[in-house]
């Protein structure tokens, strides 16, 4: 759950601080669930739903306990799969374009 709030985070360009203040949260605090140190609340998700505009589901879904082993155990979480494929993809060009501007 951290690394995905982490990642969302990062791929709408937010610094830590900037979302501690859109929350009413202290940066601290923030640093502290994204690096899986404390557990977000679920008044929490929602505000990160509402920063973010993601369904609460989908920050849920990625929450939970024990998460599903593949999709097709999840059907009525289709459309969270489909904004999750996007992050990663998002993830992966930013990555690519790091490595490629380094290597220049």
């Amino acid at each position: 759950m951290n690394q995905v709030l982490k990642n969302i985070r990062r791929i709408h360009g937010i610094t830590l601080a900037e979302l501690a203040e859109r929350m009413g949260h202290q940066k601290s605090y923030l640093s502290k669930i994204e690096t899986g140190m404390q557990k977000p609340t679920r008044e929490l998700l929602i505000k990160y739903s509402e920063v973010f505009h993601l369904r609460l589901s989908f920050l849920e879904f990625f929450g939970r306990e024990s998460a599903p082993r593949n999709w097709e155990d999840v059907d009525r979480f289709e459309q969270d799969k489909q904004i999750f494929e996007n992050l990663i993809s998002q993830i992966e060009k930013r990555k690519n374009k790091k490595r490629s501007i380094n290597l220049d």
